[in-house]
């Protein structure tokens, strides 16, 4: 049989071992591209949701959706692209988008503290007198290496589970923020790591448009290839770490 049945993919993903039992980058993302068939399904609702991108409301509740298949994925539930239009979707936007709300305030939040402390050093030192004022804009770059760029990267990570945890559990705003920080917590690295292969493929994909040539069609289609398997290692590394933390 070269296709999975309905009932295989209804089985916990443990069971079928579609999730790693140890949580490792390599075996997040080695998950992500053995679902062949669900990485077709949720670029078929990634479609879907953009024709409805431009529809007042209905986007809303289609963007709950697309993110809602990450759970499936995690699951390990098949994933329906027409399911972006249920209306259980629609009917939690609110609690969805104040919970997003409350991630990207909280990592502006550090962001801002890091540029904060790093103005702060670099005003202290260059009142400094003789040469230490002069190493003043050397420090200023060592303490952004230190404090505003690596904050935001791990506070970012211990709370980028926080929509699916919503979505899979009801816990929302703060509760969501700290459902998220619990299941990363003893599994920091491998999460920066999986959230880096995403990164790393985007930054290659606009590098390759400079320079290679591709057609905006096709940085647009490799983009959206990306974001779909963007959603289904998130999905995985959700499950993984559900999984872990049972």
């Amino acid at each position: 049989m070269n296709e999975e049945s309905d009932s295989d993919t209804a089985l916990p993903a443990r069971a079928r071992g579609d999730l790693p039992a140890r949580v490792s980058p390599g075996t997040v993302v080695l998950a992500a591209l053995r679902g062949g068939g669900a990485l077709l399904r949720l670029f078929l609702a990634f479609v879907l949701w953009f024709f409805t991108a431009c529809v007042p409301y209905v986007n809303l509740g289609t963007t709950v959706g697309l993110a809602s298949a990450a759970v499936d994925v995690a699951k390990g539930r098949p994933v329906s692209p027409i399911e972006i239009f249920d209306a259980r979707h629609r009917a939690r936007i609110v609690p969805f988008f104040l919970t997003l709300g409350f991630t990207i305030a909280l990592m502006a939040g550090v962001s801002l503290f890091g540029w904060l402390c790093t103005v702060q050093c670099a005003a202290l030192f260059a009142a400094a007198p003789g040469e230490i004022a002069a190493l003043a804009p050397w420090l200023r770059k060592i303490a952004m290496l230190l404090v505003f760029v690596p904050a935001p990267l791990v506070v970012g990570a211990s709370v980028s589970l926080a929509l699916p945890v919503y979505l899979d559990t009801g816990a929302r705003g703060l509760g969501a923020l700290a459902e998220s920080r619990r299941l990363v917590e003893g599994n920091l690295a491998a999460v920066l790591c999986v959230e880096l292969v995403p990164a790393i493929l985007g930054a290659a994909l606009l590098l390759a448009f400079e320079h290679v040539g591709f057609s905006v069609l096709a940085l647009f289609a490799g983009e959206a290839v990306l974001f779909v398997f963007s959603l289904a290692l998130l999905g995985r590394l959700y499950g993984a770490l559900r999984a872990q933390k049972a």
